[in-house]
């Protein structure tokens, strides 16, 4: 270009390449923000898989919660209906009667597991006590603010990229085919 050539075309093109660069960031940080939220965000399909599972745990913990229900209820009613063993019950943790001692005598285990002695002598807390609650409600997810964080830096990469890519191509020169 010689000195006294309008600058204008040249202010035009950048100000074209300006332009296709912000629309190319503003959808790129549309897509990203919409995809990223929906594979990783506290309702998308990573959060899902993992309720699934907490689902499946809350179901197993509430069986076991049953069968030691059923468990007990089975001890009330044989308690409630022997006098004896209510008492046998009693010596076992420690309760005697006056002018009673107590002698602890050790005895090879049951393995016949309809006896009565063998429900009654197991634990009251036979459901594993290190087995966590299951919290409900709770989302491992991308919390949004991480992921609009993510879709403007995606954004901001996508501008400068496309805007050197613009204004790199504008400075090329446009080669014809009758070469």
């Amino acid at each position: 270009m010689s000195p006294g050539h309008d600058h204008r075309p040249a202010t035009g093109v950048a100000r074209k390449a300006l332009e296709e660069a912000f629309w190319s960031a503003i959808c790129a940080c549309i897509v990203s923000y919409c995809v990223v939220s929906f594979v990783a965000g506290q309702a998308g399909l990573l959060a899902y898989e993992e309720l699934q599972h907490t689902i499946l745990l809350m179901q197993e913990r509430s069986n076991q919660l049953q069968q030691e229900n059923t468990r007990l209820i089975e001890v009330k009613d044989l308690l409630q209906n022997d006098t004896e063993r209510i008492a046998v019950q009693a010596r076992e943790i420690g309760y005697i009667k006056e002018n009673e001692k107590m002698v602890v005598l050790k005895t090879p285990s049951m393995t016949n597991e309809d006896d009565t002695n063998v429900l009654l002598n197991q634990p009251l807390a036979s459901v594993d006590p290190d087995l966590e609650p299951v919290r409900a409600g709770y989302s491992s997810g991308l919390p949004d603010e991480m992921i609009k964080t993510l879709s403007a830096l995606i954004a901001l990469v996508i501008f400068f990229v496309s805007l050197i890519s613009r204004i790199f191509q504008a400075r090329t020169p446009h080669r014809s085919g009758a070469d």
